[in-house]
């Protein structure tokens, strides 16, 4: 993706740094790449972003003082009610030890600090391929769906209903559907199905 490009491929990201320089630069970096940004300094204001924002993917520091970065992870994945972004850890840490105690706090992805551009640049690429391709068999799977209800003959002919058959209970409900679920400008669905993509270091 380049500066530029068609917003329909733009993600969402959060990012979570309490070095205010680290947090400015990568922003700006992120919007020069065509995604929508925003930035917290804390790890509780991370939970409030997540929920009121919705991000496809959040890049947090581990290392914040009070909540660190393993927390707010923790807390994000044990909260049934918040979306389920992409999590991508960051932090000066490199060590197996370190990226097993991030993949267990809950984190998909860890990245050294300092963050090397084209190594973040393929993870961002690479995920919006993954929502792209989700995107794309949810649509086929709605317009499916809306073409069998089309085609399903009904028992309904000029606005008169005909009579149900002699001695058979006649199930009212039964030409009913359910309406194909709205999309939602954040896609907490989406996010939910690929909140668990893993990375290779």
């Amino acid at each position: 993706m380049s500066a530029g490009a068609d917003i329909s491929a733009a993600l969402r990201i959060l990012v979570v740094d309490d070095n205010v320089d680290i947090l400015e630069s990568l922003a700006a970096v992120l919007k020069l790449l065509g995604h929508e940004v925003m930035t917290v300094d804390h790890g509780a204001g991370a939970i409030g972003a997540v929920h009121a924002w919705h991000p496809d993917i959040a890049l947090v520091d581990v290392g914040m003082p009070g909540m660190s970065g393993y927390d707010v992870a923790r807390a994000i994945r044990t909260d049934g009610l918040l979306p389920q972004p992409v999590l991508i850890a960051m932090t000066g840490w490199g060590r197996d030890e370190d990226k097993r105690r991030a993949q267990m706090a809950g984190f998909d992805a860890h990245l050294i600090k300092p963050v090397e551009f084209q190594q973040l640049r393929a993870y961002l690429d690479a995920l919006t391929d993954r929502f792209a391709t989700a995107d794309h068999a949810n649509q086929e799977d709605r317009d499916g769906h809306n073409k069998q209800d089309m085609n399903e003959p009904t028992e309904c002919v000029r606005g008169h209903q005909s009579e149900p058959p002699e001695n058979e209970e006649y199930d009212h409900n039964r030409h009913q559907h359910d309406a194909p679920s709205a999309q939602m400008n954040a896609e907490p669905e989406r996010r939910s199905e690929q909140g668990m993509v893993r990375f290779s270091d």
